[in-house]
């Protein structure tokens, strides 16, 4: 028998067989046991049953120019998809007056799009992508370099618990559709459950010393239900809103939770009696400028102002007195004068639950001024238990108790 290790091309070989055997039979057969192949696939050679394969319906050069502009669309942000490269196949055919006896409409199948890939595989694939905004396309590199750059000199004399991030999570109560077992043979695959497609929005603070601060959970109704809030950790904070569109109205308005109890006694600290200082805070929220919550000095936002940094200011202000015993109600009248007295705002609601107290007041325009005349009301809370105090700010009316 020939070793097939000699370098000779067998399917050259077995191309030549109606030439080099006149007759069949035996010929067939010394064939099969001289190049090892089946007798079938001789057969098959001899008869002319094997079809060559099809043709490309572009050109090879026609196809590396197509690959390199699909490569230039994808850097671009527009790249193709399955169905759009199979109509432009289609388009470029049609325009150029060829038909191709293979495609259905003269528009290529699923199989001459995975063959294309495979021919240009060293630099095409398909993926997953990832659907971006116009506005945040456009971001460039330049744009990347001067936030950082201004984000340093915003930095600049605020300590790291003082700088506060802040960020949003939606949960819809919709499964949609899933891989169940059913009988092969029935007519409809069916689920038998309500869905409300409402959504709950979960907001999660993290300080830059690493402390990571309670969540905050928005329901979306008319009031907070008390099983709503059973299996919680014990220090989130809840509310509701009747809001149809929950995503913007708590992911644009809600400007961001300042001061929690783990840093309210750190906050009140920097606080001297008889010392001018404001306290610097900063608060940032993933897809926006460097923000400047309420509390930031007076130079800190101008330099903010020069530097063209956006500034969210909140329209209420809400007080939050947390004690582990009753508060004596003479203290949250105190309170209540200081916050009429000097800043001159209006109460828009006061509750009382058990041992905490829930205050809100709505804040002038300029929270700048106002934060120089809280500082009385931050002496004032030096007389409560100040280390269970909690501010923060909200854009949004309140529509239901906030409760911890």
């Amino acid at each position: 028998m020939r070793d097939l290790s000699d370098g000779e091309n067998i399917q050259e070989e077995v191309g030549r067989l109606p030439k080099i055997f006149g007759g069949y039979g035996l010929q067939k057969r010394v064939a099969a046991r001289r190049y090892v192949i089946p007798q079938a696939t001789l057969r098959r050679r001899y008869l002319g049953l094997v079809k060559s394969p099809g043709k490309a319906a572009l050109l090879r050069n026609e196809e590396f120019v197509l690959a390199r502009n699909l490569v230039l669309l994808g850097d671009f942000g527009f790249a193709f998809n399955s169905e759009e490269l199979r109509d432009f196949i289609k388009f470029f055919l049609d325009t150029h007056s060829r038909k191709i006896d293979l495609f259905r409409d003269n528009r290529p199948g699923p199989d001459w799009e995975q063959g294309f890939l495979r021919r240009n595989s060293n630099f095409l694939t398909s993926r997953l992508c990832q659907n971006i905004s116009r506005k945040r396309a456009a971001v460039s590199e330049a744009v990347i370099e001067g936030y950082f750059n201004n984000l340093e000199r915003t930095l600049e004399g605020i300590p790291p618990s003082n700088i506060i991030n802040y960020d949003e999570s939606i949960i819809t109560d919709d499964p949609k559709g899933k891989l169940h077992i059913f009988l092969r043979v029935a007519k409809r695959a069916e689920r038998i459950m309500n869905t409300t497609n409402s959504s709950t929005s979960i907001m999660f603070v993290i300080t830059a010393s690493g402390r990571s601060l309670s969540p905050y959970v928005v329901y979306k109704g008319e009031r907070l239900q008390i099983t709503w809030i059973e299996g919680g950790s014990i220090d989130t904070m809840y509310n509701v809103t009747n809001r149809e569109n929950l995503v913007s109205q708590q992911e644009v308005e809600v400007v961001v939770v300042v001061v929690k109890v783990d840093c309210a006694s750190h906050l009140v600290s920097q606080f001297d009696s008889d010392s001018e200082e404001e306290p610097q805070i900063l608060a940032t929220q993933r897809g926006s400028s460097t923000d400047t919550g309420t509390g930031t000095s007076k130079d800190l936002t101008e330099r903010a102002a020069e530097c063209n940094t956006g500034l969210k200011v909140a329209d209420y202000v809400l007080v939050r007195f947390d004690a582990k015993k009753q508060l004596p109600r003479h203290y949250v009248g105190k309170v209540l004068q200081v916050m009429k007295d000097e800043i001159e705002v209006d109460i828009y609601r006061e509750a009382e639950c058990e041992n905490k107290t829930l205050m809100a007041f709505k804040a002038p325009a300029n929270m700048d001024e106002c934060w120089v005349e809280k500082k009385d009301v931050v002496k004032t809370l030096k007389l409560i238990e100040t280390s269970r105090a909690t501010l923060f700010f909200e854009k949004d009316e309140f529509s239901g108790l906030l409760v911890r």
